[in-house]
């Protein structure tokens, strides 16, 4: 006998021949035997019977057939993630199969999860995030090339670290590609003129609280004690502003080298909604300032430089002469 790979074990080896193997998952199996027998008598026919025997095993024998999965798409829940600092959320990732029916455990299980700024917060393998620091930041999970991303806001807090997440699944389908150089791709050219850099600062989110209303006994009683404080409201929705941008303006997850994961490009001349501005990457005219996305599809997950948009209620026309930045965007 001769078995390729090697059996484990010899069990028995006469009159019955018993073999104990690992059968691999990904790899060929080869069972062969070589015999030389009388041609008559009873150990020839207890050899033609063992070997009709195993002939039929072999014959049984089959390997798995591959399987090819392909995902339409990913699904993160929830779309915008409001988190404390030190405080976590467990993400829940959904897949979408081309032919529909059901996902196997083990496609969502391997998952790739990566935060776009670690300083801000992390993720694990599983999708649970950790708040870090104050900022915004993106969490991408990615099976193959279908991803989803999403934006990450973590906050410092006071008196509570409750966390507040709301929003629509975010749907991405498989990354593009794209490229740029030395400044970023899209933006308008000129120099501008009039405008000197704004000041960089620095701004902490903190929920509003409401003081604790006096609650009075109207019986005498020893005791003076109040009621408990309400706890705090949540944060109010953030506000957008309506900026245009002169050219066909690309977006991306980390302001801070114009990289990351590319988003969609902004169209020439098109008008979307922007939740704050962030210096970061310093583009060929020396702009530092980028916005926060937050029309869709980027829903507050993608930045763009401010430099490519006219800062000033103006839509037609050349970028050349107009501000750096709209100074009326709070910051980030």
């Amino acid at each position: 006998m001769h078995f390729a790979p090697a059996p484990a074990r010899i069990i028995q080896a006469d009159p019955v021949v018993e073999w104990q193997l690992r059968l691999p998952a990904e790899r060929s199996l080869t069972i062969g035997y070589r015999a030389t027998v009388p041609a008559a008598g009873a150990t020839a026919a207890r050899l033609a019977r063992w070997v009709r025997a195993f002939n039929t095993l072999t014959a049984g024998l089959s390997a798995p057939k591959a399987v090819t999965i392909q995902l339409r798409a990913l699904i993160i829940k929830p779309q915008t993630l409001r988190i404390a600092r030190a405080a976590t959320a467990q993400l829940a990732l959904s897949v979408q199969l081309s032919k529909g029916g059901r996902v196997p455990r083990q496609i969502l299980s391997g998952a790739a999860w990566t935060a776009a700024n670690p300083a801000v917060a992390v993720v694990n393998s599983s999708g649970l995030v950790t708040g870090i620091g104050s900022g915004t930041t993106s969490v991408t999970a990615q099976i193959g090339k279908a991803r989803a991303v999403i934006a990450v806001i973590a906050v410092t807090v006071t008196g509570s670290s409750s966390l507040a997440a709301g929003g629509a699944p975010a749907t991405v389908g498989g990354g593009g590609s794209g490229s740029h150089g030395s400044g970023v791709s899209g933006v308008g050219g000129g120099s501008t003129s009039g405008a000197g850099k704004p000041t960089p600062r620095s701004t902490v989110v903190t929920p509003a609280t409401t003081a604790p209303a006096p609650v009075s006994d109207p019986a005498p009683a020893s005791s003076s004690a109040q009621a408990p404080a309400p706890p705090p409201p949540p944060p109010p929705a953030p506000s957008t502003h309506s900026e245009t941008v002169g050219g066909v303006t690309h977006t991306w997850t980390n302001y801070s080298n114009a990289g990351g994961t590319e988003g969609s490009s902004i169209p020439s001349n098109q008008t979307v909604q922007v939740s704050c501005k962030v210096q970061g990457f310093k583009v060929a005219d020396g702009d530092t300032w980028w916005y926060r996305i937050a029309s869709s599809p980027w829903n507050n997950a993608f930045y763009a430089s401010a430099d490519a948009f006219y800062n000033d209620g103006q839509t037609p026309g050349s970028l050349t002469g107009t501000p750096f930045v709209d100074g009326s965007v709070p910051n980030c």
